[in-house]
């Protein structure tokens, strides 16, 4: 969540990321794919999270975790989000 919060709220470059952390020796390259994998997961939980509001069932079955990943990551970056799975389910 880390990298996505310095990457979307602070406008820091992967460069400026990896400085940043460097004592977690993260490479500018290394912090591009952990970027490029937390926001592929988001948009699997997000798409999960709208399927679940219109009462169906996401393709893959495996989509909590994603879905609490997304709720923390949003929820670090200052958004509002409900519990996953639980209000979605509700209605």
């Amino acid at each position: 969540g880390l990298i996505l919060e310095l990457y979307y709220r602070k406008g820091l470059t992967m460069r400026q990321i990896g400085r940043k952390l460097k004592d977690r020796d993260l490479s500018e390259s290394r912090i591009s794919q952990i970027h490029t994998s937390l926001t592929l997961k988001m948009g699997k939980a997000l798409l999960a999270r709208q399927y679940r509001a219109v009462g169906e069932v996401p393709p893959d079955g495996d989509t909590l975790y994603y879905e609490v990943m997304a709720t923390r990551l949003l929820r670090a970056m200052g958004v509002k989000v409900p519990a996953p799975g639980v209000d979605d389910m509700v209605g």
